[in-house]
């Protein structure tokens, strides 16, 4: 018997779905963090920039949040063979900046950056879980 062959029940082990579950949590954790980053720094960026770069700003945050999520729901569906959400996250990623490019009302870099917005939280979390450990120790 391999000890990497299948096993017979689909079924998924405790630990399998431990390691989901933290997947999860994190993930909504992540995408709080997103977005109340994204509406704080758009609160910042409206009095020195302006409305519509504001607008922009929060735009770009919408969608980080949105790709995150999407992309937590592609990682949930690995192995079992659907991947038409895959693809999915890239489009929504594409449509805002074009827009930002094509409608004038928005601003394509106050969009990019609160893009950006969740790579911030992501970091940050990061940082913060590494800073909570050496305390512990």
């Amino acid at each position: 018997m391999q000890a990497d062959a299948p096993r017979e029940n689909p079924q998924p082990t405790k630990s399998e779905v431990d390691s989901m579950r933290e997947f999860v949590g994190y993930q909504r954790k992540l995408t709080v963090i997103t977005a109340a980053l994204g509406v704080a720094l758009a609160l910042f960026v409206w009095p020195v920039y302006g409305a519509n770069a504001a607008v922009s700003f929060l735009l770009g945050s919408a969608v980080g949040a949105a790709y995150f999520r999407l992309l937590g729901r592609h990682v949930e569906r690995l192995g079992k063979g659907r991947d038409r959400l895959g693809q999915l996250r890239f489009v929504v990623v594409a449509v805002a900046f074009i827009l930002a490019l094509r409608w004038e009302v928005l601003e394509f870099l106050p969009t990019f950056l609160g893009f950006l917005t969740l790579k911030v939280a992501i970091l940050g979390d990061g940082l913060w879980t590494i800073y909570q450990d050496s305390v512990k120790s």
